[in-house]
């Protein structure tokens, strides 16, 4: 049976929204999952540099960049029309309690406001299932 519903879990990180500053997403709590993905949606890119990237904690209060050696797949950066309007998907290999995601803005004309519409989820496979 293909049944993705009873088998993933999903959480906001980056709740989407057109972003015009760098923001820190929400922390997930990854524990007691067996897979761990991070799900970028980048939308049309007027201008500027949009730079995503993971983090990880203990505590879900003090965060670090995660280590490359800990992610299959390429934290996107979105600043061309080649990045934009794509999702990408990043793999944490880590082993920390909770992730977010974090978006860093740079180049962005405070004069046009445009933004990035963008978001982040964290999608999980829990050790037991099915998910209630």
């Amino acid at each position: 049976m293909r049944d993705l519903r009873n088998n993933l879990s999903f959480a906001q990180s980056l709740a989407p929204a057109t972003r015009l500053t760098s923001a820190n997403g929400t922390g997930v709590d990854v524990s007691g999952s067996d897979r761990v993905m991070a799900e970028i949606n980048a939308g049309l890119l007027t201008e500027g540099s949009y730079a995503f990237s993971l983090e990880e904690s203990d505590d879900n209060v003090t965060y670090t960049a995660v280590a490359d050696e800990d992610l299959d797949g390429t934290e996107p950066t979105v600043d061309d029309a080649n990045d934009d309007n794509q999702v990408y998907k990043v793999n944490y290999l880590g082993g920390k309690k909770y992730i977010r995601a974090v978006l860093t803005v740079a180049n962005q004309s405070p004069s046009i406001l445009t933004g990035l519409p963008c978001s982040a989820t964290i999608v999980t496979k829990p050790n037991i299932l099915p998910i209630s």
